[in-house]
C-alpha cells in the first residue's frame, strides 16, 4: 500500500518515492523471483489530493478495471471546506507563524463546535501548529 502517492513529483520526496516504487515493480517482474511472494505484487495507491490520477495509474500499469476513484459522495460525513486568503507580509517563515495565531478565531467561527482537520505541509509545522 502506497499512501500519499501524490508525493511522486514532489521536489523534496518525489525522486525517492518514485525510485522505490519503480524498484519494487521491477523486482516483482524478474524471472529470478517468479515464484516468490513479490511476484504476486498488488499495489494499492492512495491520495486524497492527487489531480493526475490517470497518469499515475498508467505509470503503475493499472488495468482499466483496477482503477477506483472515490469522490466526496463516499464520505460518511459531509466535509465542509473553507478557503481563506491572507496577504503575505514579511518573509514566508513569519507569515506561516502568523497563521497559527489566526487559527483559534477561524476554528471558533467555522467549526460549529465540531471536530476540525488542519493540514500543514511538514511534520515540524504540525508541532508548531499544535
Amino acid at each position: 500500500m502506497i499512501d500519499e502517492i501524490h508525493y511522486v513529483g514532489d521536489d523534496s520526496r518525489g525522486a525517492i518515492f518514485e525510485s522505490m516504487i519503480t524498484r519494487v515493480i521491477f523486482l516483482s517482474q524478474t524471472a529470478e523471483l517468479k515464484n516468490s511472494p513479490i511476484s504476486f505484487l498488488r499495489i494499492v495507491a492512495l491520495s486524497a489530493t492527487i489531480s493526475n490520477i490517470k497518469d499515475v495509474a498508467d505509470w503503475l500499469k493499472v488495468k482499466p478495471d483496477g482503477l477506483f476513484i472515490f469522490g466526496e459522495e463516499y464520505r460518511p460525513v459531509l466535509l465542509n471546506k473553507r478557503v481563506l486568503g491572507f496577504n503575505l507580509r514579511g518573509n514566508y517563515f513569519l507569515f506561516d507563524q502568523s497563521l497559527n495565531y489566526k487559527l483559534k478565531d477561524i476554528i471558533d467561527k467555522y467549526s460549529l463546535s465540531k471536530p476540525v482537520l488542519i493540514f500543514v505541509s511538514t511534520q515540524k509545522s504540525t508541532v508548531k501548529t499544535c
